[in-house]
């Protein structure tokens, strides 16, 4: 990293630690979703559709009545579904009389679903829409970096997230902040080089979201966008804790200077697709 870049990136850190009041964030479009199934699941069970790397998961039943059938040697994902047991029990009450008494108790079963792009059959009103978008999203700043990572760029609809980086190698946005893409494509890059464990603990998953914030208002920066700084901020103090926020993006600097050289590198032809 040469000493300018480097100068650019403390100079946006010092201003992210030191100043409390920077200009007010910058509200951004949230594309939500059809009238679809799992738009009524849990946040868990969407937040597991999204990280499937799809934005519409049904059961067999559900894709058949929508027209669609699942393709042949198609694996499920598994979400999250309540029961209710119920059990009669025989208890003695305190004048001694025998009686008899339901109880009921909640547990979960796992419910196989498959992803829309594991299915076959009539198209979904709501495709064409994806489709668009989907299109724009060429003209989004360093999209080139995904297409040399081969990483697909699509557009998805969501309540949940603005955008969604799949370890399985793809990015949703459902949004057309340029500076969400640059967050998604930094959690690509980190885990490129090596810094998102399959399974990570709740510190390793807050670190990789300021690693991925820090690193995408820094790349906004060099590529010329106005940087939601104050939105950076308070996204990074949400996932600080009990920690400074000093402490935090110092720990973070690092990895964001790594994944600017990996950006730089596919200049030179030096990023292969996965």
């Amino acid at each position: 990293m040469k000493k300018m870049d480097v100068d650019r990136l403390n100079k946006m850190v010092d201003q992210l630690i030191n100043q409390e009041n920077l200009p007010g964030y910058l509200q951004k479009t949230l594309y939500l979703p059809p009238n679809i199934p799992c738009t009524k699941w849990s946040f868990l069970n969407q937040l597991t559709v999204l990280l499937s790397g799809t934005i519409d998961a049904r059961g067999f039943k559900q894709w058949m009545e929508a027209g669609r059938s699942v393709k042949k040697g198609s694996k499920a994902f598994y979400i999250l579904a309540p029961r209710q047991g119920k059990r009669t029990e025989t208890v003695v009450n305190d004048d001694g009389k025998k009686e008899e008494k339901e109880k009921t108790w909640l547990y979960f079963v796992d419910i196989p679903v498959f992803r829309y792009e594991d299915t076959e059959g009539e198209e979904l009103p709501y495709k064409k829409e994806l489709e668009t978008r989907t299109q724009k999203m060429e003209t989004l700043p360093l999209i080139d970096v995904a297409r040399k990572m081969g990483i697909p760029v699509v557009a998805g609809f969501s309540k949940i997230a603005y955008g969604i980086y799949s370890t399985s190698g793809k990015i949703t946005l459902a949004t057309d902040d340029q500076q969400t893409f640059l967050h998604e494509l930094s959690h690509a890059i980190d885990h490129r080089l090596g810094n998102l464990p399959k399974f990570p603990t709740h510190d390793q998953r807050a670190m990789a979201e300021v690693v991925a914030e820090l690193s995408a208002c820094f790349l906004a920066h060099l590529v010329g966008l106005k940087a939601d700084m104050a939105g950076t901020q308070r996204y990074i103090k949400s996932y600080a804790g009990r920690q400074h926020v000093a402490f935090m993006i110092g720990k973070a600097v690092e990895r964001v200077m790594a994944i600017f050289d990996f950006v730089k590198g596919t200049a030179h032809g030096r990023v292969n697709a996965a």
